[in-house]
């Protein structure tokens, strides 16, 4: 919870996949150090992409690299096809999902939100790295590129205000 600080102060922001044209073919974002967060949540934004339906696996890893990943459980709302008028007012549905991931919706301008608890990440052999893996023909479905990117927040932090981590990717 914000307490008369920064939105910058509370949350770690890093550029886990850069938004691309072919974003999600085979792909993994930066693995981030949430030792020090509650929470880490990705947001997977996407473009121009008809026909792709990709899917996404959070894991667990034992560094920066992405070594000894392991999938995890996590939450997930799907956004999917909304308009900057069109934001829903309630929001969607906050969904439990296990490590085997969940496939986005097909379509362009699509948001998928993904959040994982930390202890999720410890409680395999008490790792503290996280990354999203991503495959757009990773159950069968068509190859098709998808314009995307993906976002990663790292959330409730352990320290307070300005004493922020300078890095989370090392």
């Amino acid at each position: 919870m914000m307490l008369n600080r920064l939105f910058t102060e509370e949350v770690h922001i890093v550029n886990g996949l850069p938004p691309v044209a072919d974003a999600f073919a085979s792909a993994s974002t930066q693995a981030v150090n949430c030792a020090e967060y509650k929470k880490v949540v990705f947001i997977v934004q996407n473009g121009v992409g008809t026909t792709g339906v990709p899917l996404f696996i959070v894991e667990s890893c034992s560094d920066a690299a992405g070594d000894n990943n392991t999938a995890i459980p996590f939450y997930y709302r799907n956004y999917g096809n909304v308009g900057v008028t069109d934001v829903p007012t309630t929001g969607p549905t906050y969904v439990p999902v296990g490590a085997t991931g969940v496939l986005a919706t097909a379509g362009s301008n699509n948001m998928l939100v993904i959040e994982v608890n930390s202890a999720a990440v410890a409680a395999v052999s008490n790792q503290h790295y996280v990354r999203v893996t991503v495959n757009d023909t990773g159950t069968g479905t068509t190859d098709s590129p998808i314009l995307g990117g993906i976002l990663c927040l790292l959330c409730n932090p352990a320290y307070s205000g300005a004493a922020a981590p300078a890095t989370v990717i090392t």
